[in-house]
């Protein structure tokens, strides 16, 4: 098996006149960093492969017969998510420099029994892993943010929306179920995202959702063609949101409306928090500046809005605060959204020189020690709502 890097230059050139034939799986790091948080039961930083070329003879032929098993129409949803992911716990426990330890079983939680009963009584129906999770509680940024970020966005009946920058359709299985009288185009950059989005709809039963690969720095779509456009989490990624505003203003009919919903690293806090804690939050920072993002946006979108030309800019703040009394979201955003995003730059970081390994690591634990019940978290996404004068 061969394995490529990220970012790594190769030409897959053949090594005989006869040439070569080859199957391959494209992982994104946010998919082998939650298969290692399967894996340990917990938040996981990224994993990373040093070998080029893997000599594994049971694993060669899991991949195989998991190319097989994929691309056969007739196997379930629930069975091809479970292979994929099984593929990728197996890579990861036996090649990734420094796997995480797998989760113990016998304590199992009390979830699982319910997704039983759930795949008991549904035999034969199609489902997927997010669905069991939903129904054994474990699922956990996308529901739960749900309510807190998207209560009150609802559209009228007949309304033409635009969600620029879907990713893999958290927000878009959301909105399109909030709203089953309007109609979504889901645009995003990358294809992978795309089809993940669109099984993702298609899985929670949902029709009034569009797709279509897209940059929103060079829209296809005519003017004034929305009635109203949805951005969430996208603007913080990019270099130049000032610029991505006004080209979706562009397709925004006159009096149509934008809701744009960011976070801000920078709104943090905990208790007990310390000088390690707050620095590795601060290489999150730093990390996503070096790349070009921006951490700190969601402060900044009234005046980015009201430079873009939008009209009567209104900013909401929306305050997650996690204590003891909420272990639903001490699990969900503590320490599957907030923590686990930490945990993802730690290579970065530590590369760039931002943070010693020891250190990264008393920090990560202090964090851990904050989203045990006796500790507090708290951070604020924010809001934007604008409409096109």
């Amino acid at each position: 098996m061969n394995l490529v890097i990220p970012d790594e230059v190769h030409t897959g050139q053949s090594a005989t006149p006869s040439g070569w034939s080859y199957r391959m799986f494209y992982f994104g790091a946010e998919t082998l960093r939650r298969a290692a948080a399967e894996m340990a039961g917990r938040a996981a930083a990224v994993p990373f492969f040093t070998a080029g070329v893997i000599e594994d003879q049971a694993l060669a032929g899991l991949i195989r017969a998991a190319h097989r098993r994929l691309e056969d129409r007739t196997v379930s949803l629930l069975e091809r998510q479970s292979i994929f992911l099984h593929l990728l716990i197996r890579l990861i426990a036996r090649h990734a420099a420094a796997p995480p330890p797998l989760h113990p079983t016998g304590r199992e939680h009390r979830g699982v029994g319910r997704a039983i009963d759930y795949i008991t009584a549904r035999f034969g129906e199609e489902m997927t892993i997010t669905e069991l999770a939903a129904v054994a509680g474990l699922s956990h940024q996308a529901d739960t943010l749900a309510n807190l970020l998207h209560a009150e966005v609802r559209y009228p009946p007949g309304s033409l929306v635009l969600e620029a920058g879907c990713g893999t359709g958290s927000q878009t299985v959301i909105l399109a179920r909030n709203n089953p009288g309007s109609r979504f185009v889901a645009l995003d950059i990358s294809p992978a995202s795309l089809a993940q989005a669109e099984q993702a709809v298609q899985s929670a039963g949902l029709t009034n959702v569009r797709f279509e690969q897209g940059d929103i720095f060079s829209l296809a779509h005519a003017d004034a063609s929305y009635d109203h456009v949805f951005v969430c989490f996208v603007l913080e990624h990019l270099a130049d949101p000032l610029a991505a505003l006004r080209r979706l203003q562009r397709v925004l009919r006159p009096g149509g409306g934008v809701c744009v919903i960011e976070g801000d690293h920078g709104s943090f806090y905990c208790h007990s928090e310390t000088a390690t804690a707050r620095r590795t939050v601060a290489c999150l920072v730093e990390v996503q500046a070096a790349l070009g993002g921006n951490a700190l946006i969601g402060r900044q979108l009234y005046p980015l809005l009201g430079r873009a030309g939008f009209a009567t800019p209104r900013v909401v703040p929306r305050v997650v605060y996690v204590d003891g009394s909420r272990p639903d979201l001490i699990e969900g955003f503590s320490r599957q959204t907030f923590i686990a995003m930490v945990r993802g730059v730690r290579d970065q970081a530590i590369a760039r020189g931002l943070i010693d390994p020891a250190a990264w690591e008393r920090g990560i634990g202090d964090l851990e020690a904050a989203a045990d019940p006796g500790g507090t978290f708290c951070y604020t996404f924010f809001q934007a709502t604008a409409t096109r004068s």
